[in-house]
């Protein structure tokens, strides 16, 4: 998406992740929109390509004004724009799309190795393997080099072994932890815990999200406001004078640059809000 070029900068991604985003280094099934369409979608997100049959999104799950670290996520539009966290890397990244493409074309092509070395992908073989033994199911993917240490939550049965900050079930439910969390990012199940909670922030709850925001900002929580600024309940429409009020109070400039990419866009034109 080109309005986000300057965030990839900013962000400094590799040169393939910004050639992926901008359809530059395309994705050979040819599915992909490359730079992304705009089906609407949370400040939070910046995306990297969409897909439109089945109306998700690829891209970077970014949470300002808190110190949970970036992460790669799909996002799912026609489930009000739940996500899923798929990497924690690029390295990471690259390899899961490399296991979609194989397990795509039931093979591994010329266009895909080619894709491959421009990703900086050189296991190959072994990702064949893999989609022999488990499809594009990214499970199979902890067992490789790349992920053994700090696989993303997608790749977890078991909860307890993942290591990452996205929530999760095993987290510790806590104010710490819950005021650094959005409902898009809640399974049902957790979001049930999270508001049977005595320490719930109030954005999980909220049928005004709009006036808890402006609450939180005339208050200087800016964090807070964030955060319900990304949760369930919002018009596009509202949330675009939202994100310019928060960005004229936090006054960043990278926070700007996003601001003014997230503002450019038509974001109603699918639908009406999250």
């Amino acid at each position: 998406m080109k309005e986000y070029t300057k965030i990839y900068n900013c962000l400094n991604l590799p040169q393939a992740a910004i050639g992926l985003a901008l359809g530059e280094l395309q994705v050979p099934n040819g599915v992909e929109d490359q730079p992304a369409q705009c089906y609407g979608f949370p400040p939070a997100m910046i995306p990297l390509w969409s897909n439109p049959d089945s109306m998700t999104y690829t891209g970077i799950w970014k949470h300002w004004f808190s110190n949970r670290t970036a992460s790669f996520i799909r996002m799912y539009v026609n489930t009000n724009y739940r996500l899923k966290e798929i990497a924690r890397n690029f390295h990471q990244l690259a390899q899961y799309i490399i296991l979609e493409e194989i397990s795509f074309s039931k093979n591994v092509t010329d266009e895909i190795a080619l894709f491959a070395e421009n990703l900086g992908v050189s296991n190959l073989r072994e990702l064949d393997q893999l989609s022999i033994e488990s499809g594009d199911d990214p499970k199979g993917l902890f067992h490789l080099p790349t992920f053994k240490d700090e696989s993303p939550l997608i790749c977890f049965d078991d909860l307890h072994q993942y290591k990452g900050d996205f929530p999760n079930i095993n987290l510790p439910l806590n104010s710490m932890n819950m005021k650094v969390t959005c409902s898009l990012e809640l399974t049902e199940i957790l979001e049930r815990h999270y508001i049977c909670s005595n320490d719930c922030p109030a954005w999980f709850y909220s049928k005004k999200q709009k006036e808890l925001f402006y609450s939180y900002l005339s208050a200087g929580s800016l964090s807070e406001a964030w955060f319900t600024l990304n949760s369930n309940g919002w018009l596009f429409k509202d949330a675009k004078p939202a994100l310019e009020q928060l960005a004229s109070k936090a006054n960043n400039r990278d926070f700007n640059l996003l601001t003014e990419a997230w503002n450019s866009l038509k974001h109603d034109k699918y639908k009406e809000g999250y």
